[in-house]
């Protein structure tokens, strides 16, 4: 029972309600259970309610509407991000291409904007983000620093390479285990989300269900080739966009196999706030 209300709290810090099998997808806890035993605790928890298939906390059906319209606006938003994608696809060292964030959940507002997750062939980080941003900027849907009207616009807010597809120890937690494996794969080239989900087992120890089903071949860790005209445009793609980038840097993490792009650490907001609430409906 106490996992299923750390599964539904969580979710409420997102105004999202679950069904059912949701929680047993997302359930929070560090072995696997059944649907059965799922269904078992939902029934004798007394803080939660039900309203249309979906499950949230006491006093809090009115997020179940909320959920059911922002469904609304979030399919607007992935027809948008797959027309992109498609362009996007053509550049051969894409591998994957992911809706990330509250889009791939269908839990977007109507002025969210649009997360995308890349994975790119060995040394091309720099070469396929440049090239990326370029295909938005085309179509007038890159989202700009500074802007406030954000609606549709799409923000390449990670990009890593196959050669490096576990995400860093350091960052490892609940927030971004949901985020790997709430990830939407829109373009796969190669069997490459399999291959992602495999290399980020470790989410695992957060959301042992959320795997289930999901097996590919680890990715090798290629050696240095030697310098070609991939790596020539790679090294002038990266000087490039860290020039430009040098007046304006934050909070990014910035490497040769991994660009991950927030304004703060929003993670940590993210865990504060689940644990603050969490002690509260653990009193009830």
């Amino acid at each position: 029972q106490t996992d299923v209300l750390k599964t539904i709290v969580y979710a409420d810090i997102f105004d999202y309600p679950l069904t059912e099998d949701e929680i047993w997808r997302f359930f929070i806890s560090d072995t696997r259970v059944s649907k059965q035993v799922i269904g078992q605790a939902i029934e004798k928890l007394k803080i939660i309610e039900s309203k249309k298939g979906f499950y949230c906390l006491e006093k809090r059906k009115n997020i179940i509407d909320e959920r059911i319209n922002r469904k609304i606006y979030s399919k607007k938003k992935i027809s948008i991000t797959h027309k992109i994608s498609s362009y996007i696809s053509f550049i051969p060292t894409v591998s994957l291409i992911g809706i990330s964030g509250g889009l791939a959940m269908e839990n977007a507002n109507m002025d969210d904007d649009i997360d995308l997750f890349i994975v790119t062939k060995n040394d091309a980080v720099w070469l396929t983000r440049l090239l990326a941003l370029f295909v938005f900027e085309v179509f007038g849907v890159r989202r700009k620093r500074g802007e406030t009207k954000v609606s549709n616009k799409i923000c390449l807010n990670m990009i890593v390479s196959e050669m490096h597809l576990s995400l860093p120890k350091a960052g490892r937690n609940l927030y971004t285990a949901h985020e790997v494996v709430q990830m939407k794969p829109i373009f796969d080239r190669g069997n490459m989300y399999k291959k992602f989900i495999t290399a980020n087992r470790w989410v695992e120890r957060f959301l042992p269900n959320a795997t289930v089903g999901i097996n590919g071949k680890e990715v090798e860790t290629k050696k240095k080739q030697k310098i070609s005209l991939l790596n020539v445009l790679e090294w002038f793609a990266k000087y490039l966009q860290l020039w430009y980038m040098s007046k304006h840097r934050t909070n990014q993490k910035i490497g040769d196999y991994m660009l991950a792009f927030y304004p703060f650490d929003y993670d940590k907001k993210i865990l504060k706030k689940y644990q603050e609430k969490l002690k509260k409906y653990q009193k009830i």
